[in-house]
């Protein structure tokens, strides 16, 4: 199983005008096309904020299942196991090497009963990203035409005596 992801173009902005800028709107071209039109907000002085510039069609996506199980741990069943494993392909069709930052996320336990094992080859650059648990990054170079792979995944394990409820 696997899906298509999309990509999107983030530019950066940082203050280094020695005053703020005030908020408004603004339009917003990319490679000299004009693409839209946003709200800026204020911006204090030495302050960096991030503009979404949309899909970046250079840049393809994959992400396949690696490996997922549902199941009982142990010869009497003394805990509940669930694995799951992706396998995210990013390729440049550029002519130019690109910065590339990705962003994927793990289920966060709030049960001293739930244990999360993470797994990821390469390692994340960041973990918890923004403050947000379970969020994190992976920021590298992407040389024109070439592709990265990322193997990520978790394992939760629980007791057989507990119910798994997601998304409560």
């Amino acid at each position: 199983m696997s899906s298509a992801q999309i990509a999107f173009l983030i530019a950066k902005l940082k203050n280094t005008s020695g005053g703020p800028l005030l908020p408004g709107s603004i339009q917003i071209f990319r490679d000299g096309v004009y693409i839209g039109q946003g709200n800026m907000p204020a911006i204090g002085i030495g302050e960096e904020i991030e503009l979404s510039l949309g899909e970046y069609d250079g840049i393809e996506m994959r992400r396949d299942v690696a490996e997922k199980i549902d199941g009982d741990v142990g010869i009497i069943s003394s805990s509940n196991r669930q694995v799951l494993r992706h396998r995210t392909t990013i390729a440049s069709h550029l002519t130019f090497d690109l910065p590339v930052r990705v962003l994927d996320s793990i289920p966060v336990s709030e049960q001293e009963d739930l244990k999360i094992n993470i797994q990821a080859q390469p390692k994340p650059t960041e973990i918890d990203v923004d403050g947000n648990r379970g969020v994190m990054a992976w920021q590298f170079a992407l040389p024109a035409g070439q592709s990265r792979q990322i193997e990520f995944g978790y394992e939760a394990l629980w007791p057989s005596d507990k119910d798994l409820v997601v998304g409560r």
